[in-house]
């Protein structure tokens, strides 16, 4: 919604060795920054980056030292990401305009049951 705040960086489940979920979340409009799109950090699905994400210590400087993307989709476009990587969505500083996409989860048949994070 217009005026929403950015949300907490996180990842949908906690991190297991094999990827348990999939979120895609389909385009019903263009979409860009300023209506908060989806920011992500490529590559932050593995052990290392979860460790370091979650190390007080070592956050700060591992948020500063990653790099992230911004999903600007155009209407029909979809995104795939696995389920551990860190994302949140953007602030929607457009005046009037609500981020209207479809999304759903894909999941392993072996998905464990603990590792929802949210």
């Amino acid at each position: 919604a217009p005026g929403a705040v950015r949300q907490a960086l996180h990842a949908d489940t906690l991190f297991s060795k094999d990827a348990a979920l999939y979120t895609v979340f389909v385009a019903l409009q263009d979409t860009s920054d300023e209506m908060g799109a989806t920011i992500l950090l490529p590559k932050s699905h593995t052990a290392n980056a979860h460790d370091r994400f979650d190390d007080p210590d070592d956050q700060l400087t591992f948020l500063r030292t990653t790099p992230y993307t911004t999903a600007d989709l155009k209407a029909g476009d979809a995104l795939i990401y696995d389920s551990r990587t860190l994302h949140c969505g953007g602030a929607n500083r457009a005046a009037a305009e609500d981020r209207i996409v479809f999304y759903f989860s894909l999941a392993a048949k072996t998905m464990p049951t603990d590792v929802h994070n949210v």
